[in-house]
C-alpha cells in the first residue's frame, strides 16, 4: 500500500494472493535501503515457504527497494529474481492524504 500511513512517503508491504503452484517454491524477500544501496536486509529466515511469506508485513520508505527471489523447493534452481524500485514505481495518486494499492507480482 503506497503512502501508508498517509503523507509519510512510506509503503506497507504485505504479501497475499498465493497460488497452488507456490507450494512448489520457497522465497526470499529483502529490503535495499536508499541510504545503503549495497546491503540487503532479508526478511525472516533464509528461505520462506508460501505460508510464511504470506505472514510478512513491514513498512519501508519511498526510495527503498525490494529484492525478491523465488526458487524451487529442495533445489538451488532460482526461477525468479527481481528488484522492485519503489521510487521509480511510485504512483501519482499516492500523495497527500491518499493511499493506493499496487500489486507487484512474482
Amino acid at each position: 500500500m503506497y503512502n501508508w500511513p498517509p503523507a509519510e512517503n512510506s509503503i506497507r508491504i504485505s504479501l497475499n494472493g498465493q497460488t497452488i503452484e507456490d507450494k512448489n517454491f520457497v522465497f526470499r524477500l529483502g529490503v535495499i535501503k536508499k541510504n545503503n544501496p549495497n546491503g540487503v536486509y532479508w526478511q525472516g529466515k533464509n528461505w520462506l515457504s508460501d505460508e510464511e511469506i504470506s505472514k510478512l508485513n513491514f513498512d519501508i520508505k519511498c526510495g527503498d527497494k525490494i529484492a525478491v527471489c523465488k526458487k524451487r523447493r529442495d533445489t538451488e534452481e532460482i526461477v525468479f529474481k527481481n528488484i522492485w524500485d519503489t521510487e521509480r514505481d511510485w504512483p501519482a495518486e499516492a500523495s497527500g492524504a491518499s493511499t493506493t494499492v499496487i500489486p507487484f507480482e512474482f
